[in-house]
């Protein structure tokens, strides 16, 4: 291999963490078979991406027949997700397009406005799987259902809201900028450097924060499921049935999540210890960029287990007649609530 093409790990990874003496910061790679490799790599994932997380909006908004707001907690928040993964997508893919035509940062004010857009969708999306894992948390847990207020205004706040301002503030402040391979926060600053490396622990926290939630909902299913098997009427059968769906529904979320996010953890982590290796660094480009793509498998073998059909086609119609039966509402038991929760998330 030529020596100009020859990088070490050390060489591609600083640009990530400081800037040089001359306050100007090194593009990551560049003049070296990595730059194109990062770029090419995050411009075709993130197209990708942004086709799939645009079929499951335009799939579920033409086949959500009553009201979008009536549609199940599960269809909302895989719309939400989905706005957030394609702006993540299409904001970063056009970053990368610039830097890969501009062999450089690139320029403001846009780096500027796509480093908003980046840290309002990847910081979203962390609080919208948040919301769902906490939620059922505490359904579990006091057996109360966690209202999102009229039209999910409590949500959206929380998930949108709250990161746009707080990306308001950093820009107006002038500490959105390059990084090295992309635009985040500006690491030509001490403050800079500074709100990249608390955003990095943020989502680390946020990341176990729903890998624990998430798999307590999972094993509280799952006793629910085994206790259910004792009973031997048709009906107990089929909660024991629809619980399990519940079960894998949820593994399927916390898969998609963690699979998205784990080699990015797992690579800021090792920053923060030594220089990440190289093939970390490329695998985490490819596997980071791609969350329209699990969201969308996620949503669409929860389809095929059978999971919301009623909530799309029907309208809630069916499950709202059957739970306001006398009947149903004999019967209706912690363990079958729990099921009623869960496979409504």
């Amino acid at each position: 291999m030529d020596q100009s093409y020859t990088v070490t790990t050390a060489e591609m990874t600083s640009s990530l963490t400081m800037a040089d003496d001359a306050n100007v910061l090194p593009v990551l790679g560049l003049n070296t078979y990595i730059f194109p490799a990062i770029h090419l790599t995050a411009i075709s994932t993130c197209a990708v991406s942004a086709l799939a997380s645009s079929i499951i909006l335009i799939y579920l908004f033409r086949n959500i027949r009553a009201s979008f707001w009536k549609a199940s907690v599960g269809e909302r928040l895989v719309v939400y997700l989905s706005i957030c993964d394609l702006g993540f997508s299409v904001s970063h893919g056009a970053d990368h397009v610039v830097m890969m035509v501009l062999r450089y940062h690139t320029p403001q004010p846009a780096c500027t406005i796509i480093a908003y857009v980046v840290q309002e969708f990847t910081l979203g999306q962390s609080l919208i799987v948040n919301i769902a894992a906490v939620s059922a948390i505490i359904f579990i847990v006091q057996e109360k259902k966690v209202s999102f207020g009229c039209y999910d205004w409590k949500l959206i706040l929380y998930a949108y809201g709250f990161p746009g301002v707080i990306g308001a503030v950093i820009g107006a402040l002038g500490y959105l900028g390059p990084v090295g391979a992309w635009c985040f926060m500006d690491l030509t600053t001490a403050v800079g450097r500074a709100l990249n490396t608390f955003y990095i622990l943020a989502i680390i926290l946020v990341f176990v924060v729903n890998s624990i939630c998430y798999v307590i909902v999972f094993v509280k299913i799952r006793q629910v499921g085994k206790m259910m098997k004792h009973f031997k009427d048709a009906q107990s059968r089929e909660s024991v049935k629809r619980t399990r769906r519940s079960a894998q529904n949820m593994t399927l979320i916390v898969l998609a999540f963690l699979f998205q996010w784990s080699l990015y953890v797992s690579f800021t982590l090792w920053q923060f210890f030594g220089s990440p290796d190289i093939g970390l660094l490329l695998a985490d480009v490819f596997v980071c960029n791609l969350g329209g793509v699990f969201n969308a498998v996620a949503y669409t073998l929860m389809r095929r287990a059978g999971t919301g059909k009623r909530y799309v086609h029907k309208g809630n119609v069916d499950e709202k007649k059957q739970s306001s039966s006398p009947e149903s509402l004999s019967s209706v038991t912690p363990a079958t609530s729990v099921h009623m929760m869960t496979d409504d998330l």
